[in-house]
Formats: structure tokens, C-alpha cells, sequence
């Protein structure tokens, strides 16, 4: 339930690395590091975890959006969803609807599909002058996050109510994961001028922010966490 704390034994935090083309996780504390699943052709971004079927969701070649187990194993492309895909960046799985989300950045909007990836349309757009990265959900608390340039912004699920909750600390946050078990906001930090990719914790209103994961595990990018 979402009363429970986080077993720090077992949760995990997943990331997508663009420097070696995997996916990788670890402990929230970033221990236990491990790569799960390696390609470096179609390099692996935008990823999402659906814990309740120990599933991952992740993008991949041109632009699709791929599901495979939580190993990295027995990985199949959703073909139905690739109508309303241009340049998606990012994913996140609203577990009480049974959806998947997703942030595209050359069509400006935040996108939906049905978890097989059927009945994909635009759930809302920022705005013209957008170009909407990292996305993440906090259902629990109706909440929507994504990243946009140096900033994290939050409104509504159904995009309402949007305001600027913080701004990155050094390069631009690319990844963005919401731990509502334990308050936690979770994203990644870019600084491509001097190749140093960080990933960040704070509040979920931006606040305490400390580096958790150095750029010594790679160019992490997309981010997802795994809290059962």
C-alpha cells in the first residue's frame, strides 16, 4: 500500500545509459549496480516499470516503444501505439488506470495509450513553446511531472494547474521518476559540455536535492524505480 516504506533491501532504481546502449539498475543508495539489457545499435531510452507485472517499458530504434520482463528478457515491440509517436523521450505507467505515458518532445505534448498500446492519443499539450523530455506520474496524488529545458514542472494529471517546482542544478534533468511511498522525486542531470551525467533525489517540491548516482555508471538518462 502506499503506507508502507520502501524495503532498501530490495528496492531498485532502473536507468536507461546512452554511452554503452543499455539499461542498467541499482539500490536507491546506488550500490548493487548491474546492465540488464545491452543495445548498442537501437540504444535503449525513455523507460518505465509496471512492478505489478514485473514488466519494463522502454524506447528503443525508431522511436518505438518496447516492453520486455524486469531482467531485460523477452523484449517485443508495441506496435499499435506507433501512429502517435514522432520523437517520444520518456515513459511512466499510471498503475490505477492501466495506461503508459509519454513525453514527446517534437510534437510538443504528453501522450497515452492503453498498457498494449491501443487507444493512443494526446492526453495534453504544455504549450507551442514547449518541448516536453522526462515524464513521470504520482496518481496517488493526481499529480503529473515532467521535465522541460533547465526545469521540473507539476500540474494535474489531467494537465491543469501547472507551476515550475525547480530548476536543475547544473545541466538540463532528462529522466524523472516519482517515489510516492516515500515523497521522493528522482531525476537526471545532463551536463553534455563537459560529459558528466548525475542522477538527482529531492522533495517532491524540489527541495534537499543530493546527488545519489555519479557519472562514473555511465550517461544515464531516462530513470524508473522499482519500490515492491
Amino acid at each position: 500500500s502506499a503506507a508502507q516504506q520502501a524495503d532498501s533491501s530490495t528496492a531498485k532504481i532502473y536507468w536507461s545509459d546512452a554511452e554503452i546502449g543499455a539499461i542498467s539498475r541499482a539500490n536507491l543508495d546506488g550500490s548493487g549496480y548491474e546492465v540488464l539489457y545491452v543495445d548498442p545499435v537501437e540504444t535503449p531510452s525513455g523507460l518505465a516499470l509496471n512492478v505489478a507485472e514485473r514488466s519494463m517499458y522502454f524506447i528503443a530504434g525508431n522511436w518505438n516503444i518496447l516492453k520486455g520482463d524486469l531482467d531485460g528478457q523477452n523484449v517485443q515491440t508495441l506496435t499499435a501505439v506507433k501512429r502517435e509517436l514522432e520523437h517520444p523521450n520518456s515513459l511512466a505507467i499510471d498503475h490505477s488506470g492501466e495506461r503508459i505515458f509519454w513525453a514527446d518532445s517534437r510534437r510538443d505534448v504528453i501522450g497515452r495509450a492503453n498498457l498494449d498500446g491501443s487507444d493512443a492519443a494526446v492526453h495534453f499539450s504544455p504549450g507551442p513553446l514547449w518541448q516536453p523530455s522526462g515524464v513521470a506520474l504520482d496518481p496517488d496524488n493526481d499529480k503529473l511531472y515532467w521535465t522541460d529545458y533547465g526545469e521540473i514542472y507539476r500540474s494535474n494529471l489531467d494537465g491543469s494547474t501547472t507551476q515550475s517546482i525547480t530548476r536543475a542544478w547544473g545541466g538540463p534533468p532528462v529522466g524523472l521518476a516519482v517515489d510516492h511511498k516515500n515523497d521522493k522525486l528522482y531525476y537526471t542531470e545532463s551536463q553534455v559540455w563537459i560529459e558528466e551525467y548525475t542522477i538527482w533525489q529531492t522533495n517532491l517540491d524540489g527541495s534537499e536535492a543530493q546527488i545519489i548516482i555519479g557519472e562514473s555508471y555511465g550517461r544515464s538518462g531516462s530513470i524508473a524505480l522499482d519500490l515492491e
